[in-house]
């Protein structure tokens, strides 16, 4: 009974979400989820993940470190490093929103982030959920010769 309220949920879903899309192409003659900016969005995304997974390994008191500038008291911490990559996605993630505001009207455009950001980190856990059973099938097929 639970699949099916998912599935169907998910079939409503992607009828709004089609609907939505042709509703905004009309209105800006533009694509609603694969544009330029998602690309860089793709991208931005990428460096910030990067830059939390290298250096903090997802812990929260160097998550605080990170998010502080890198304000490490040795200078010379992988940390500060981090930190700067972080806000350069975050700033290029910051102009991609921007882009896409100013393409269409405000309403729009934030909605069309919201549902950009939502599926670019889904599209992202797939990638890395499908590299780690790559990854786990090849260790598989090593461990066995």
């Amino acid at each position: 009974m639970q699949i099916l309220i998912i599935l169907i949920v998910l079939v409503v879903l992607a009828f709004s979400l089609k609907k939505l899309s042709k509703a905004y192409r009309e209105n800006f003659n533009r694509n609603f989820i694969l544009n330029k900016t998602a690309w860089v969005m793709l991208f931005s995304l990428l460096i910030m993940a990067l830059a939390l997974g290298t250096s903090t390994g997802f812990d929260f008191d160097e998550i605080q470190l990170l998010l502080s500038f890198g304000a490490h008291p040795d200078p010379f911490h992988e940390m500060n490093n981090a930190s700067g990559f972080f806000y350069f996605g975050l700033l290029v993630y910051i102009y991609a929103c921007y882009k896409n505001i100013s393409k269409s009207d405000l309403g729009w455009g934030l909605a069309q982030n919201v549902i950009q950001s939502i599926m670019l980190i889904l599209f992202s856990v797939i990638i890395v959920g499908f590299t780690l059973l790559v990854k786990d099938t090849y260790k598989k097929l090593l461990d066995q010769e």
